[in-house]
């Protein structure tokens, strides 16, 4: 089974900068919609189980959401259906990602 590596949102830009990766949050759509790191997709945790099959299993998935306890769920969840090899879960979330100062989307 894949293994779920946890990395801190500060260390993702340089560890992933030459890295072909989906970024899935999984916070509310209104929580998306109020801010996002670039780059995200947003698939709320709600909807992950009927809609999982949208994330591509060929690369890694990396998932947040406000501070890394619902990611790290649907980064279990993704576990549990063997189809993903790569799992990462961004810790800290957004909440962190913005207090380092970075850029937010709306």
């Amino acid at each position: 089974m894949a293994e779920i590596k946890t990395i801190e949102v500060t260390d993702y830009p340089d560890q992933y900068a030459d890295t072909d990766y989906t970024l899935i949050d999984v916070r509310e759509a209104d929580e998306y919609a109020a801010g996002h790191i670039p780059g995200t997709t947003n698939l709320p945790l709600s909807e992950l189980e009927a809609r999982h099959s949208e994330i591509p299993t060929d690369k890694p998935v990396l998932l947040v959401c406000q501070k890394g306890g619902r990611s790290m769920m649907a980064a279990q969840f993704l576990q549990t259906t063997g189809n993903y090899d790569d799992i990462v879960n961004l810790d800290g979330g957004t909440g962190d990602w913005q207090s380092a100062g970075n850029e937010i989307e709306t």
